[in-house]
């Protein structure tokens, strides 16, 4: 009888070892009918876990691609000040340009004008000097109007009176 036991508790372990190796996750249909998954302890903390994770990898993601596209609209903001910042600096080498060529333009202007002015202080002191000779002739020919007025009013005083009295 004793070997009766053991071979029933043998078969009996041998029973609940095959019902262990049942594999899960599995199809089942419950009372009403409806199909549902069964499946161990583990595999459903596994699989929360993997959910959770997934929900981490696409938030992950889309923080990502907000990172993307804040990096793109930086680049592309900065590829707009570099294309601003290239005009500008056009613009600032034509102004260089034209401003040097307008000191050309001025410093010809400032020697043409000293040379004018030279010219007229030459012109001015050769002038002064004509002034000079004809206040010289002016002098002299008062000189000699006073002369030969006083000279002729006495020789027609003279002559008046020679006229009248000895005549």
């Amino acid at each position: 009888m004793k070997k009766l036991y053991i071979f029933t508790i043998l078969i009996f372990l041998l029973n609940i070892a095959s019902a262990q190796k049942i594999e899960y996750p599995r199809y089942d249909v419950d009372s009403l009918g409806n199909t549902v998954v069964i499946m161990t302890v583990e595999q459903a903390q596994k699989l929360d876990n993997s959910v959770e994770l997934l929900l981490l990898l696409e938030k992950l993601n889309s923080q990502s691609q907000d990172y993307d596209i804040i990096c793109i609209k930086t680049i592309n903001d900065l590829n707009n000040i570099i294309s601003i910042q290239k005009i500008e600096i056009s613009k600032l080498k034509e102004y260089l340009k034209n401003k040097d060529e307008q000191i050309l333009t001025l410093l010809s202007e400032a020697s043409a004008y000293e040379k004018k002015v030279n010219i007229l202080e030459q012109e001015v002191s050769n002038r002064q000097g004509v002034i000079d000779e004809k206040d010289k002739q002016i002098k002299n020919l008062k000189t000699k109007i006073i002369i030969g007025g006083v000279g002729g009013g006495v020789a027609i005083t003279g002559l008046i009176l020679f006229i009248l009295f000895g005549g």
